[in-house]
């Protein structure tokens, strides 16, 4: 496509959302002294919402996070301890897969799951992270084309904004849409207790 590391290197400037997204609340906070602002996103969006409030540039409690499934960071883990004020809402499949493959995947957060909704087609009948140590087991002993398609498929079902929208908007009363929230289910465990 013509892409070249001289090409690129134009554009580094302008592909580099995290200072972005610090530039533009520092200005906000430089404009509005005495105002809080809660910074939310989506995937990638979440992701800068929770690295942008957690930075120590911007002062403790003037910005907070709430993140809907944020892309797993690596960078947070460099945040000093647990912060205040960093929340990740998450489908218990979708931020599940993540911290497998992440490792601390959101460490310095909160995460929020709503357990016990109804799962995109490609998640049902699979066992819930979080819930059972079988689906952790799965994954350990994923092989190409054995249950790491099927938990990939699902995973991007889960993933998509349309199902976050309809996790919030449920009004099922059989069943709560409130999330359950744990700095332990920043990280995946072989079981945590939910109850």
């Amino acid at each position: 496509m013509g892409f070249d590391v001289k090409t690129c290197s134009k554009y580094q400037a302008l592909l580099n959302f995290t200072d972005q997204a610090m530039a533009l609340v520092q200005d906000l906070q430089k404009a509005y002294p005495r105002d809080q602002f809660i910074l939310t996103g989506h995937s990638l969006g979440g992701m800068l919402a929770i690295l942008t409030a957690g930075d120590p540039r911007v002062t403790r409690g003037d910005a907070v996070a709430l993140a809907f499934a944020p892309t797993p960071w690596r960078k947070v883990a460099q945040l000093q301890g647990e912060a205040d004020g960093l929340v990740a809402l998450c489908d218990p499949y979708d931020c599940g897969i993540n911290s497998f493959f992440v490792p601390g995947a959101r460490l310095a957060a909160s995460t929020c799951l709503f357990l016990h909704q109804e799962e995109p087609k490609p998640c049902q009948g699979l066992p819930e992270p979080y819930e059972t140590s079988r689906w952790r087991d799965e994954l350990l002993r994923a092989r190409p084309g054995d249950p790491l398609v099927p938990l990939l498929l699902c995973k991007g079902s889960a993933h998509r904004w349309a199902h976050y929208k309809a996790l919030l908007s449920a009004t099922d009363s059989a069943r709560s849409n409130l999330p359950v929230c744990s700095r332990d289910f920043s990280v995946l465990q072989t079981r945590l207790s939910t109850g």
